[in-house]
């Protein structure tokens, strides 16, 4: 009796050691599918767990039923549920495997792709705020050498518009005091350059600071997802990376249009950004499976143990013959004895 409860703890344990395999593949494979909604995956795993507990249990236990009537028994239509939980099984589990040893690397490369346009903005912002003050230091410099004290002077006109901002009255008055003294001149173009520069410098470069612990904020937020493959926030962080570089280069323009120091005011949008539209497929298992089929063998191979598993205990259960049908025949009003019955009156 010890041996018989000993025998069944054992096949429990195949049974129950299949179930663990299904509950992590499986909930693996829905937790792609449904881009980390560890709720409903779960649910559904949990789902798939019982109901190949309780189909295994009611096979084991209707196996002398099923035997008794050469395998004619009702219960056999169970097994239409075994086999539907099976490719359910099998299609989440090879979908798991396709992502984690084909589909990964892309969606890597894709993620390093959009972290490398963040880089890109904050080089592309520093170059051209850099050639922005540049050219207004360079065309600064010259309109203070050629300005004339006369309003209808295009020099003049141009020092008390934008970007250098002058009123009339303080701009005559300068160049009253300088005028009769050309070294005297020269030297105050040079500290009002200097001064200039040094005060849109400091604007231009504390934003770009700014940007740059921004951009870094960015990326410990969502390239760490990555890093870490965190399947819960894949489709999360993947999405956030455009998204958030769209709304730094539209901050960016803003900041350009109204901040920096235009000779002439630019037309279009300072800074572009090429969008990057690719989704992930997460969800997309025939996709999938067509381009990243790395993990199909792997996947068959888990499975079909998984089936042998979940199918010990009800192949080695023990069962009682099953009944002899009688062959005797009824002929001419007189029963003929089948063999059984001949065996039987011996």
């Amino acid at each position: 009796m010890s041996n018989d409860s000993s025998k069944f703890g054992l096949l429990d344990l195949f049974k129950i050691s299949g179930l663990i395999i299904i509950l992590i593949s499986v909930g693996l494979g829905l937790l792609y599918f449904f881009k980390g909604n560890i709720a409903l995956s779960g649910f559904l795993t949990l789902m798939v767990v019982v109901g190949f507990f309780i189909t295994i249990n009611f096979l084991e236990k209707n196996k002398q039923f099923m035997v008794n009537s050469r395998f004619r028994h009702w219960s056999m239509y169970i097994w239409i549920v075994f086999f539907a939980l099976s490719g359910v099984t099998y299609l989440f589990m090879e979908h798991a495997f396709n992502i984690e040893f084909g589909y990964k690397q892309r969606i890597m490369s894709q993620a390093e792709e959009r972290v490398k346009a963040l880089d890109l903005i904050i080089d592309d912002f520093q170059s051209h705020g850099t050639s922005v003050i540049r050219d207004y230091k360079s065309s600064y410099r010259t309109n203070l050498a050629y300005a004339t004290n006369s309003p209808t002077d295009p020099y003049f006109i141009k020092l008390t518009g934008r970007p250098y901002n002058w009123s009339a009255s303080a701009l005559s008055g300068w160049l009253l005091r300088t005028s009769s003294d050309q070294t005297t001149r020269f030297s105050n173009i040079s500290l009002l350059v200097a001064d200039a520069d040094s005060i849109k410098s400091r604007g231009f470069n504390l934003k770009l600071s700014s940007v740059k612990a921004k951009v870094q904020q960015i990326k410990n937020q969502n390239w760490n997802v990555f890093i870490n493959w965190n399947r819960l926030k894949l489709e999360y962080a993947f999405v956030n990376l455009e998204s958030e570089a769209k709304i730094l280069v539209d901050d960016l323009n803003s900041y350009c249009l109204s901040s920096l120091p235009y000779v002439n005011t630019p037309s279009t949008q300072p800074l572009v950004h090429v969008t990057q539209n690719t989704p992930l497929k997460l969800d997309d298992m025939a996709a999938i499976r067509g381009e990243f089929g790395q993990g199909r063998a792997t996947a068959l191979g888990l499975f079909m143990m998984t089936q042998l598993l979940l199918l010990v205990p009800f192949v080695f259960k023990k069962t009682n013959k099953p009944p002899r049908r009688n062959v005797g025949k009824v002929k001419g009003g007189v029963r003929i004895l089948g063999m059984n019955e001949y065996e039987g009156c011996g």
